[in-house]
């Protein structure tokens, strides 16, 4: 069962498939998600972790910088009670955080830089 998935630093494009993404995430022994430094596009797939039959409950890193991915940030977040790092800096995010992302009690870093996100914190 796959615990960590890391394709950091390579050249993908696209979208993330949303059937890995789901495949990884329903053994829910899944720790760590790392597709930074790439050049995927579409939204960030929060809810694919973190909500519904999805629900990982072993999740602690997530990280999707330094890609192309844009929209909004989708709630689900706080769905991920073990979560720890959230990093999706240096993209063309927009919109407001999700203010569920506060009930992801573990959480000790939200990480955003270099994205268009706007709204009021909290909101």
């Amino acid at each position: 069962v796959v615990q960590v998935f890391d394709l950091s630093s390579n050249s993908f494009n696209g979208t993330l498939p949303v059937s890995l993404i789901q495949n990884l995430a329903e053994g829910g022994n899944l720790i760590s998600f790392n597709v930074s430094n790439n050049s995927f596009v579409g939204h960030v797939p929060v809810s694919n972790f973190c909500v519904g039959v999805h629900k990982n409950s072993s999740l602690r890193f997530l990280d999707f910088s330094s890609n192309d991915f844009d929209g909004a940030i989708e709630t689900g977040l706080g769905g991920c009670s073990k979560l720890e790092k959230f990093r999706a800096g240096f993209n063309v995010l927009s919109g407001n955080i999700p203010i569920d992302i506060y009930d992801a009690v573990s959480l000790i870093e939200i990480s955003l830089p270099l994205n268009k996100i706007d709204g009021t914190i909290g909101d």
